[in-house]
C-alpha cells in the first residue's frame, strides 16, 4: 500500500513538474510573440486597380545626359542602363571587370559599404577619413578600403553589424536591409532646394515623407503607402523604410505588387536606388547644365522653374560663376544661330537677363520658368568671355532646356459606341447589351447647339471625372464612380442594358392596324449619365464643368430615320470630254443601322437638270446610281470649271424623281446637295499664281484656278507629297522665305480651319506654283494663308 501510494505521488509529482515546465515554455513563447508583434507590421490591403502613386519624387535629374558606361553586359535596352551609366559616371561603381557590370549578381555587404560611402560623398554627406573602429572582428582580412568604408558606415549610423562584433562582409544584402541603409543615408543629406529655404522643393528625404508636409491639390494630407502586398513579415523599421523610399520614387518592387523584402538585391536594382537618391540631392554632372520644370505642361505656365548648375570635374558645386542666360519662343534664332531682333523677330526678341547671373553657394542659378499656352519656351545658358557676349549657337558651347506648353482642356466631348447615325442615342434593347461612353478632354469651346465639346483632343492624364448615374429615374449612389483620364486624356464608362426577360409578352405599336395597336410590356428605359470635371487640371474655360448623355433603351420596331449621300469632290472628263459620276445614298433606322423598309425600294439621285433618276435600295439600305454626261447624241459635255449639283431624294415620285421634302427623316444631311467640280489634272505648264478652292489633305491634293482668271470655280487639281518643296511666301511671319514642312503647308492652305470655305467672306489661300512636276519634285510657295473671317 505505501509502495503504491509512493508510486502514485511520484507520478503526480512528475506530471505537475511537466505541466509547470510546459507552462513556462508557453509563457516564454507568448512573450516572444508579443515582442515580435512589436516589430512586425500589419500591411494594409491595397486595391489592385487603385495603387498609390509616389508623392515625393525628385523634380530634377542628377544623371542628366551622362555618357554610356560601356559595360558590354548592359545594352542600351536594359531597363537599368541609365541607372548603371549614372553611378559609373559618378565613380560609385567600377564594375566587376573593365567591361562588365554583372547586373544580376547579388551585392555583398562589403561591396555595399564601398558603394554607399562613395554615394554619401557625392550627395554632400561629410564622410570622415578617420572613423572610430567599430569593433568588428571579422573584417581584418579585407582590403584597407573595405575596412575604412565599413567603419565609416558604422560611424555615420547607416549600417550596423550582424552582431555587436561581426559585420559579415561576405553575406549578400537583402532588399529590406538595403531599404534601411538607403533610408538612413538619405536622412543625412540635404536635398536640393529652391535656394531660399530648406523646404526641399526639388528633392526630399524619408523624414519629409514622415512629416507629410506636402499637401494634395485640395489641401489634404497625402495618402502614404505602397502597392506591395508582401511586406507582412518585415519589421516595422523595414516597412517604414520601404514605404518612404517608394514615396520618394527611390525603391521599386520586383513586380507591380511585390517588393521581395527577403530576396537578395541585385546590382542593377542597387543602381536604380542610388541613381534616384542622386536625383533628390544637389549632385549634378560636371560642367554647365540646365533643367526645367515642368518640361511639358498644359495651358500657360507662369510658375515653372529653371535651374542652371555648375560643377567642377569632381562634381563639387562651383559658386559665383557668371552665366549668360536668355529664353526664346520657337523660331527666335535666325538661320545663323543668333537671336533675331527688331523687324526680324515680329513675335518677340530673345528675352535676355539684364546682367550675368551668378551661381549660389550650391553651384546653382534658380529662376522662374514661363511658357505661353501652346508654345515652347527654350532657355539657353552659356559662359561667355565677358558680359553681353553675342550669342551664336554655331560658335559657342551652350546648354538648353525647354518648357513646352500644349493647349489646355476647355470642354468635355462625349461619344458613345453606338453607330454615328443613331438618332438621340437610341439603343436596340433586343440587340445591344451595353453601351460604352467615352469622355475626351478637348481644347475647343462647347458647341451651343449640341452642348458637346469641340476641338482637338488634350492628352492630359490624371484628371478626375466624376460619374453621375441615373438609370431610368433611379439615382445610383456609387462612390467608386470616379474615373481618371488616361494618357490620351479620356475616360470610359459602360452602361449595361436593362433586363429583358419577357420577350414573349412584348407588344409593339402598330398604328396601321385596325384597330390601332398600342405598345405594351416593353422594357424601354432612359439612362442619364452625367460626367463632372472634378480636379487635376486647370478647369474648363470653354464649357460647363458637367456634361451628360442619355442612352435611350428601346424595343421599338425599326423605321427609316436618317440618310446620307456621297459623291466625288471632283471629276475629270475623259478624252472625249464626257464626265462619269457615281453617287450613293444610304438609309438608316433610328439605331443607325442601314435599313430598307418593306415598301421603300427606290430613292432618287439626281445629277443636275436633265439627269434625274432613281436607284434601287439593297437590303443594307444603300442605293447607287452612275451616269455619263455627254455620252448621248447631241448632249453637251460639261465645261471644265463648272459644278454639277447632286441631290438626294428619299421618297421620289413614282413617275419621276423630284426634290420633294423628306418628311420622315430627322436629319437634314440627306438633302444637302453635293457639288462636284469638273476639273482637269494640272501638268508642268500649269504654273504661276493660283487661288486654292479646296484642300483634300487626306489625298494630298488641292483644287485651284488661275488667280488672274476670275473664274468662280476650280478648274485644276494639283497633287503633292513629302518629296516636294514648300516655301512660306507670306510676309511678317517667322518663317517668311523659308522652306516649310508638308504639315505647315497644309495648315496654311486651311487644314486647321475647314476642308471647304463655304462663305464668300472667307479668305482662300493663294499659291505661286513655281514648278509642277507630277511624279517628280514640285515647288509650291504660299503667298496668302487661308483664314475664316466670317
Amino acid at each position: 500500500m505505501r509502495l503504491q501510494a509512493c508510486r502514485f505521488f511520484h507520478s503526480v509529482g512528475k506530471l505537475m513538474f511537466a505541466t509547470f515546465r510546459n507552462l513556462r515554455r508557453h509563457v516564454a513563447v507568448l512573450a516572444a510573440l508579443a515582442m515580435l508583434a512589436s516589430v512586425l507590421v500589419a500591411v494594409p490591403v491595397v486595391a489592385a486597380d487603385d495603387p498609390p502613386e509616389p508623392s515625393y519624387t525628385a523634380t530634377f535629374d542628377g544623371c542628366l545626359d551622362v555618357p554610356s558606361s560601356g559595360f558590354e553586359d548592359v545594352p542600351a535596352s536594359h531597363a537599368n542602363a541609365g541607372d548603371i551609366d549614372c553611378i559609373a559616371y559618378y565613380g560609385i561603381t567600377k564594375g566587376t571587370s573593365m567591361t562588365t557590370f554583372s547586373p544580376l549578381m547579388s551585392v555583398s555587404r562589403e561591396h555595399m559599404a564601398l558603394f554607399l560611402t562613395r554615394l554619401a560623398g557625392k550627395v554632400g554627406i561629410e564622410v570622415t577619413s578617420t572613423p572610430d573602429d567599430a569593433g568588428f572582428t571579422d573584417i581584418g582580412d579585407l582590403s584597407d578600403k573595405s575596412q575604412l568604408a565599413i567603419n565609416q558606415l558604422a560611424d555615420l549610423g547607416i549600417a550596423k553589424g550582424t552582431t555587436d562584433t561581426t559585420f559579415s562582409p561576405g553575406d549578400s544584402v537583402r532588399r529590406d536591409h538595403m531599404a534601411l541603409f538607403i533610408s538612413r543615408l538619405m536622412d543625412l543629406m540635404d536635398p536640393m532646394t529652391d535656394g531660399d529655404d530648406d523646404d526641399g522643393d526639388f528633392g526630399y528625404t524619408p523624414t519629409d515623407v514622415v512629416d507629410n508636409d506636402v499637401p494634395t491639390s485640395d489641401g489634404k494630407k497625402q495618402a502614404i503607402g505602397t502597392p506591395f502586398a508582401d511586406l507582412g513579415p518585415t519589421t516595422k523599421l523595414a516597412y517604414d523604410a520601404i514605404t518612404q523610399l517608394y514615396e520618394l520614387g527611390v525603391a521599386s518592387g520586383i513586380s507591380d505588387t511585390a517588393y521581395g523584402p527577403s530576396a537578395l538585391i541585385t546590382r542593377a536594382a542597387m543602381a536604380e536606388f542610388m541613381a534616384a537618391v542622386l536625383d533628390h540631392s544637389n549632385a549634378r554632372p560636371a560642367g554647365l547644365s540646365i533643367q526645367t520644370s515642368p518640361g511639358t505642361a498644359f495651358g500657360e505656365v507662369d510658375d515653372g522653374s529653371v535651374v542652371v548648375s555648375m560643377r567642377n570635374d569632381s562634381f563639387a558645386p562651383v559658386a559665383d560663376q557668371a552665366v549668360d542666360i536668355f529664353s526664346s519662343e520657337d523660331g527666335a534664332l535666325d538661320e545663323d544661330g543668333a537671336c533675331k531682333t527688331g523687324e526680324d523677330a515680329p513675335d518677340g526678341d530673345c528675352v535676355w537677363n539684364d546682367n550675368d547671373e551668378f551661381t549660389d553657394g550650391d553651384g546653382n542659378i534658380i529662376m522662374t520658368g514661363t511658357a505661353t499656352e501652346g508654345e515652347t519656351n527654350v532657355y539657353y545658358a552659356w559662359i561667355g568671355e565677358e558680359d553681353a557676349d553675342k550669342f551664336d549657337s554655331d560658335d559657342v558651347e551652350y546648354v538648353s532646356a525647354s518648357i513646352a506648353s500644349s493647349n489646355a482642356e476647355q470642354s468635355l466631348k462625349i461619344t458613345t459606341s453606338l453607330a454615328r447615325q443613331t438618332i438621340n442615342n437610341q439603343a436596340d434593347l433586343d440587340k445591344v447589351k451595353s453601351v460604352t461612353i467615352t469622355v475626351q478632354l478637348v481644347d475647343g469651346e462647347e458647341d451651343t447647339d449640341t452642348n458637346n465639346g469641340t476641338g482637338d483632343p488634350v492628352a492630359r492624364s490624371g484628371v478626375e471625372i466624376k460619374v453621375g448615374i441615373n438609370l431610368g429615374g433611379a439615382i445610383i449612389n456609387n462612390s467608386a464612380a470616379t474615373r481618371t483620364t488616361d494618357d490620351d486624356g479620356k475616360v470610359t464608362y459602360v452602361v449595361d442594358a436593362p433586363e429583358d426577360d419577357d420577350d414573349d409578352d412584348d407588344v409593339h405599336a402598330d398604328a396601321a392596324a385596325n384597330p390601332p395597336v398600342a405598345e405594351a410590356d416593353l422594357e424601354d428605359r432612359d439612362d442619364l449619365i452625367t460626367f463632372t470635371y472634378v480636379k487635376g487640371g486647370a478647369g474648363l474655360s470653354g464649357g460647363a464643368e458637367s456634361n451628360s448623355v442619355t442612352i435611350m433603351w428601346t424595343e421599338d420596331n425599326s423605321i427609316t430615320s436618317s440618310s446620307t449621300g456621297t459623291a466625288p469632290v471632283y471629276v475629270v472628263p475623259d478624252k472625249d470630254g464626257d464626265v462619269s459620276i457615281t453617287a450613293s445614298m444610304t438609309l438608316y433606322d433610328q439605331f443607325g443601322r442601314g435599313f430598307r423598309e418593306a415598301a421603300r425600294h427606290m430613292v432618287g439621285i439626281n445629277f443636275g437638270t436633265g439627269q434625274e433618276g432613281t436607284a434601287n435600295v439593297n437590303r443594307n439600305g444603300s442605293a447607287t446610281r452612275r451616269v455619263v454626261i455627254g455620252d448621248s447624241d447631241g448632249e453637251a459635255n460639261p465645261p471644265v470649271g463648272t459644278e454639277i449639283e447632286v441631290t438626294y431624294v428619299a421618297e421620289p415620285d413614282s413617275a419621276t424623281a423630284t426634290n420633294d421634302d423628306v418628311t420622315d427623316i430627322d436629319t437634314e444631311e440627306a438633302q444637302v446637295a453635293k457639288m462636284v467640280q469638273v476639273v482637269t489634272r494640272a501638268d508642268d505648264e500649269d504654273t504661276g499664281a493660283m487661288t486654292m478652292d479646296m484642300l483634300l489633305a487626306d489625298d494630298n491634293e488641292f483644287l485651284a484656278d488661275d488667280a488672274d482668271a476670275g473664274t468662280p470655280n476650280s478648274d485644276l487639281v494639283y497633287a503633292y507629297d513629302e518629296n516636294d518643296i514648300f516655301i512660306n511666301g507670306v510676309g511678317d511671319m517667322e518663317s517668311t522665305g523659308e522652306r516649310i514642312s508638308l504639315e505647315k503647308f497644309e495648315e496654311m492652305l486651311g487644314s486647321k480651319l475647314a476642308s471647304t470655305f463655304p462663305d464668300d467672306n472667307d479668305t482662300k489661300a493663294t499659291i505661286n506654283v513655281i514648278a509642277y512636276k507630277p511624279g517628280g519634285v514640285s515647288i509650291f510657295q504660299v503667298t496668302l494663308a487661308a483664314a475664316v473671317v466670317s
